[in-house]
């Protein structure tokens, strides 16, 4: 056999690897990877994928179309379901539960603090000493570069309380974000009077802080 058919055969049997790798990453913000820590996930996948392929098949003595087309299914399923219990971080509760581990299977704590309040609202105090206040609808895949789009927002001045609302559909922020403080609807509905409106937007009802740093530094 020449070198360029046993490569060609090695980049066969690491084809449904690098497909299910691809998808996991295309779904699922990871940190940045190098070419042999995206080879040696593309190695586990395949492995993965060939023994649910033979568990279906045992040790098939031909290809056939409908054994080709299952191959094919398979990364592809195996990509939805990595992707699922990373998101939802099914894995990691569980080992946490048996004090195994306290990490999570999410690449920062900026993924853990955004799944955890997503039906929240934020007050954002930005690097320049603007604060705004919204509702999160998009956010950055890392906390290195922040960048968040809120809609239902709005500028708070940070003397009265005072809110002026955003005409449009919301505000995109990127650069330096300070602190990101989470509240409820019912706490950010409330109309805050001169007196207390300093203290009821940054204070009392916060459920959480997150200051942007570097991931690694953010991780749980």
């Amino acid at each position: 056999m020449s070198l360029s058919t046993e490569a060609l055969a090695v980049l066969l049997v690491l084809l449904p690897g690098f497909v299910c790798a691809k998808i996991v990453q295309w779904l699922c913000p990871r940190p940045q990877q190098t070419e042999m820590e995206r080879v040696v996930d593309a190695l586990v996948y395949s492995a993965v994928v060939y023994l649910i392929f033979l568990l279906i098949f045992g040790f098939p003595t031909a290809l056939t179309r409908k054994r080709a087309a299952v191959l094919l299914t398979i990364p592809v399923v195996l990509a939805f379901l990595i992707s699922y219990l990373m998101t939802n971080d099914s894995i990691g509760s569980v080992l946490r539960k048996c004090r195994i581990t306290h990490r999570t299977t999410r690449p920062s704590l900026w993924h853990d603090v955004f799944h955890k309040y997503e039906s929240h609202y934020v007050v954002v105090e930005l690097g320049d000493g603007r604060v705004a206040l919204g509702w999160v609808e998009f956010y950055s895949d890392f906390p290195s570069a922040p960048s968040l789009f809120l809609n239902d927002a709005c500028w708070i001045d940070r003397e009265s309380g005072e809110r002026r609302q955003i005409d449009g559909p919301g505000i995109l922020i990127s650069g330096e974000i300070k602190t990101i403080s989470f509240h409820t609807p019912k706490d950010i509905r409330r109309s805050p009077d001169k007196s207390d409106s300093t203290a009821d937007v940054f204070g009392s009802t916060a459920r959480a802080a997150l200051v942007a740093a570097d991931p690694e530094d953010l991780h749980t």
